[in-house]
């Protein structure tokens, strides 16, 4: 069984988040589908539809050049010129660039060269599987960030070896977005891109939006609640995508030091940021992290905050949502913040 959802859900509008507000004649809204996930757009003011437009072609501009499916993408082919160096845009340069660095700082719990393991349990064909401990181990010994090199405009990554930016992409993407908006002087807009979600302003009775983080035990609406402007909101949690053998459940977010879906104290992972990108990558590394980690990590960085959920169902929120994280009562969990 795979089940897939949105993890981020905006109150009263969108699938996922739950954002509150209603669409009127003074928006304009779409949807498409791209980097497989429902994308909805609510976009306000003057240049509205236009911006729409060149947020809509913005996403398929951008899935085509980073698809690790279609053979025509750059990551295709540095995929399929393994061992030497292939020529690619300055944006996949630069994205595989930032994307070593955060492997860096998270000690490699960031890793975009986990792809060729996510191809083999199934999560990109669909054919899901559990590999052979002896398939896995080699696989690992094709798994590591520091055999990635950019030179200029070319990436050569190590022979066997496969990237991916699906915990990445869509990160970039909501930045992209953003700038977009803001060239066509946009200064209210909700975008939902899967579980990652960007809010501009606040809502047409000028009240702040309310992003509802969806419960990851029940997946049956949110448990939480943020209020949100002028930033990108990103949850990665298991319960996303997955799939059950012989009575396990095996989710999609692997630890890249053992080639296995994560198995951290954590079940959800929220992060807060006007870094859409960084945000998308953290979310996934501290899921790997686990909650220690990631509170260390918290406390030595700046430039975002976080919501993490554990298995007993404690949610830990940075000190920075203090004001602006309501956690309802009486629904089995119990509130810490840090930092």
């Amino acid at each position: 069984m795979i089940r897939k959802t949105i993890a981020v859900i905006l109150l009263l509008t969108l699938s996922s988040a739950v954002l509150t507000g209603c669409a009127n004649n003074t928006d304009a809204s779409g949807v498409c589908f791209a980097m497989d996930t429902v994308m909805s757009f609510t976009i306000y003011g003057k240049n509205r539809d236009a911006a729409l437009a060149a947020c809509q072609a913005e996403v398929y501009r951008l899935d085509a050049l980073f698809s690790a499916t279609d053979p025509r993408s750059d990551i295709s082919r540095i995929n399929a010129g393994a061992g030497e160096f292939v020529e690619v845009s300055d944006e996949t340069a630069e994205l595989i660039e930032r994307s070593l660095s955060l492997s860096k700082t998270t000690d490699g719990a960031f890793d975009i060269t986990v792809y060729a393991l996510v191809e083999c349990w199934g999560f990109i064909s669909g054919d899901y599987r559990v590999p052979a401990a002896d398939e896995i181990t080699q696989l690992l010994g094709n798994t590591g960030s520091g055999t990635v090199e950019v030179q200029g405009g070319c990436v050569r990554i190590a022979g066997g070896q496969k990237i991916g930016f699906g915990a990445i992409a869509k990160g970039y993407l909501t930045d992209r977005i953003w700038s977009i908006l803001e060239s066509y002087e946009v200064s209210r807009a909700v975008i939902s891109l899967g579980g990652n979600v960007l809010v501009l302003g606040d809502k047409p009775d000028k009240t702040a939006w309310r992003v509802g983080i969806e419960d990851p035990f029940t997946a049956d609406g949110y448990f939480g609640v943020l209020s949100a402007a002028d930033m990108a909101v990103v949850t990665s949690g298991g319960y996303q995508r997955y799939f059950e053998d012989d009575g396990k459940r095996y989710h999609h977010i692997f630890d890249p030091s053992n080639g296995y879906p994560s198995d951290s104290d954590l079940v959800s992972v929220t992060i807060a940021a006007k870094d859409g990108t960084l945000a998308d990558a953290l979310s996934t590394a501290f899921f790997v992290m686990g909650s220690t980690q990631a509170k260390r990590y918290y406390d030595n960085s700046d430039g975002f905050e976080m919501i993490l959920v554990t298995k007993s169902k404690e949610v830990i929120i940075s000190a920075g949502l203090r004001d602006v994280f309501t956690l309802p009562p009486q629904n089995g969990f119990t509130l810490t913040v840090t930092g």
